[in-house]
C-alpha cells in the first residue's frame, strides 16, 4: 500500500519527538490522511506533568519564630507550638495562596506583621513560618484616687450641709492603690467631722475605694448635746474687818472670827 506523504512526515517527525495527539486522526482505503490537529510536542528529555483526576486537599502547618530570642515558640515539652488547617487545590492546580489571617497567635505573643495569605503546593504537607513578639506586660504604677467623706446626721436621716443649705459639708483625702490593685479597705479615722457634730455610735469609719474613679463615701454623725445646766447652791460665809483697828472682830477664844 502507498503511504500518503504527509503521514510519512508526521511518522519521521515523531522518531525524534514524543507527541500528543487531542483529536484522532484517521487514513482513507487508498493510504490518504483523512485529518489531524492540534499536535503538542515534546523534548524526548521532558517530562509530562502529571495532572491530579480531582480535587486535592492538604495539610497546612504554622509555626511562630519569636524574633526576640530568635528561637521557635515551643510548649511546656519543648515542642513547636503549632496552629493546623487545610487547603485544597481545584481540580489541575499544582499551587494555590491559603489565607491564614485566621491563625491562633500562642498567647503572651503577637503577630509582628498581620499573616495573610501564604503560597503553598500539591506536594505533600506545607509549613509556614510567622514572625511573633512577645507582649510587653503593662507598667504597674502606684496609683492615687481622690476620696470625698460627707456626713449623714443619723438623727435627721439628711446630710450635713453648709450654711447656704445647698452644698454638702466634705471633708477631702485621698488613698493610693498599689501594683494595679482595683480595690481596698481604707480606714478613716483621721476624719475631721463637721463642728457642732460628733461620730454615731455605729460608725465604723472602714470603707471600700475604687481605683480609677473618685470616692464619695458617707460618715454616719449625729449633733453633739449641750450640756444640762442645773441650779448651784454655794456657801457664803462672811467676816468682819474692824476699819479703826484694821483686824478681823474675833469670838471670845480670840482666835477665831467671827462669821456669818
Amino acid at each position: 500500500m502507498r503511504m500518503n506523504k504527509k503521514l510519512k512526515n508526521v511518522l519521521a517527525f515523531g522518531l525524534a519527538t514524543s507527541f500528543v495527539l487531542t483529536s484522532t486522526m484517521g487514513v482513507s482505503a487508498t493510504g490518504d490522511a483523512v485529518s489531524y490537529d492540534d499536535v503538542t510536542s515534546y523534548a524526548a528529555t521532558d517530562t509530562i506533568p502529571e495532572v491530579p483526576a480531582e480535587d486535592v486537599t492538604i495539610n497546612v502547618s504554622v509555626n511562630f519564630y519569636d524574633v526576640g530570642t530568635g528561637s521557635m515558640v515551643v510548649d511546656a515539652t519543648g515542642s513547636e507550638k503549632r496552629w493546623n488547617t487545610t487547603y485544597t487545590f481545584k481540580q489541575g492546580a499544582t499551587k494555590g495562596l491559603a489565607n491564614i489571617s485566621g491563625v491562633a497567635i500562642p498567647e503572651g505573643y503577637e503577630a509582628v506583621t498581620t499573616p495573610d495569605v501564604v503560597t503553598v503546593y500539591n506536594n505533600g504537607d506545607n509549613t509556614v513560618t510567622v514572625d511573633v513578639k512577645q507582649v510587653k506586660a503593662p507598667v504597674v504604677e502606684d496609683e492615687t484616687v481622690d476620696v470625698v467623706v460627707n456626713f449623714r446626721d443619723v438623727d435627721t436621716d439628711t446630710y450635713v450641709m453648709e450654711e447656704d443649705g445647698t452644698t454638702q459639708k466634705t471633708w477631702n483625702t485621698t488613698y493610693t492603690f498599689k501594683l494595679g490593685a482595683t480595690e481596698a479597705e481604707m480606714d478613716l479615722s483621721g476624719v475631721k467631722v463637721p463642728d457642732g457634730y460628733e461620730l454615731a455610735d455605729s460608725e465604723t469609719l472602714v470603707r471600700t475605694v475604687y481605683s480609677g474613679v473618685t470616692n464619695y463615701p458617707t460618715v454616719e454623725v449625729k449633733k453633739v448635746k449641750e450640756p444640762v445646766v442645773e441650779d448651784e447652791i454655794v456657801d457664803v460665809v462672811v467676816n468682819f474687818r474692824d476699819v479703826d483697828t484694821d483686824t478681823y472682830v474675833m469670838e471670845e477664844d480670840g482666835t477665831t472670827q467671827k462669821t456669818w
